[in-house]
C-alpha cells in the first residue's frame, strides 16, 4: 500500500519481474486481481464483509478468464 494519498493508495505493490514463470505465479496474479477489486470493497474493515462483497462483486462481473479481467477491469 501506498503513503500518499491517491486513487490507487489501497493497491498492493506488484514488483518487477523478468520471468515469464513468476508473472504467473500465485503471488503475482493474486496482486494483480486484488487491484482490479473495487476500492470500496478493499476499504472494508472486516473480513468476513470484504468476503461477502468481493463474492457479490464476482457475481456481478463474471469474468471467463484472467485476460479478460486485467482487459476489461471494473471501476
Amino acid at each position: 500500500m501506498y503513503e500518499y494519498n491517491t486513487s490507487r493508495k489501497c493497491d498492493l505493490h506488484v514488483p518487477s519481474c523478468n520471468t515469464s514463470l513468476f508473472k504467473m505465479s500465485a503471488t503475482d496474479m493474486g496482486i494483480r486481481m486484488y487491484n482490479k477489486v473495487s476500492t470500496t470493497i478493499k476499504q472494508l474493515e472486516s473480513f468476513k464483509d470484504f468476503k461477502q462483497r468481493l463474492k457479490l462483486f464476482l457475481l456481478d462481473y463474471p469474468f471467463y478468464s484472467l485476460s479478460e479481467l486485467f482487459i476489461q477491469g471494473v471501476s
